[in-house]
């Protein structure tokens, strides 16, 4: 589990069309709920929100400082902007230490399968997070994969997982990773030269038959 993240957010006065003003000062505009806490408008520094979602994507616990009071939160929905992508506003959900969250965690591959040796061969990854059940402070950093498991005859599927304790993988067993497939680049098959024919070649050992004459 990785060390928590502190980020300083304020209470928010600004609605509506006020927000572009907000984000035109360095400010992103979130909102934290609860199971057991009010949804409160607060606001936290742009750069260091994006920071934090890129470093680490969702599954980032954070302390919130809010006038003094602590409050640990998951950011649960990230709002960006549809062309510059910048983040327009968070949601962010205060935890309960019993109480189990589902998020999705960064898988981390690790080694080589043996069969990649040939180049032809292409290692193919379906996913790049797993979906995970667990308690705030069981949250792993990432899911390992070893990929020395990789075969042309065998795939890497979630049952492949090693097990973390008070984890829950959300996947069926079955559902693959990583598997290995060969490259679509086929090598052109040389032609004989004895199986070409030249046309004029063929027309002149033509005989006319008795019909055509």
């Amino acid at each position: 589990m990785a060390d928590n993240i502190t980020i300083q957010a304020e209470p928010r006065v600004a609605r509506g069309r006020g927000l572009n003003k907000l984000r035109a000062s360095g400010k992103t505009p979130i909102v934290l709920y609860g199971k057991t806490h009010e949804a409160t408008a607060l606001q936290v520094d742009a750069r260091a929100l994006n920071s934090v979602v890129q470093a680490s994507g969702l599954s980032q616990l954070i302390d919130m400082q809010v006038e003094g009071q602590s409050t640990l939160v998951l950011l649960r929905e990230v709002q960006r902007h549809p062309v510059r992508h910048h983040i327009l506003h968070a949601d962010a959900y205060a935890l309960q230490m019993d109480e189990k969250q589902t998020l999705q965690i960064p898988i981390v591959a690790e080694g080589e399968p043996d069969s990649a040796i040939s180049s032809d061969l292409i290692i193919m990854q379906n996913m790049d997070t797993i979906t995970i059940e667990t308690f705030p402070d069981r949250i792993p950093q990432s899911v390992p994969i070893d990929l020395s498991l990789l075969t042309m005859d065998n795939n890497i599927t979630i049952s492949d997982l090693t097990p973390i304790d008070d984890v829950d993988f959300v996947h069926e067993p079955d559902e693959v990773i990583f598997s290995l497939t060969r490259s679509a680049a086929e090598e052109v098959e040389e032609i004989p030269e004895e199986a070409v024919v030249d046309e004029d070649d063929a027309e002149a050992d033509e005989e006319p038959s008795a019909e055509d004459e």
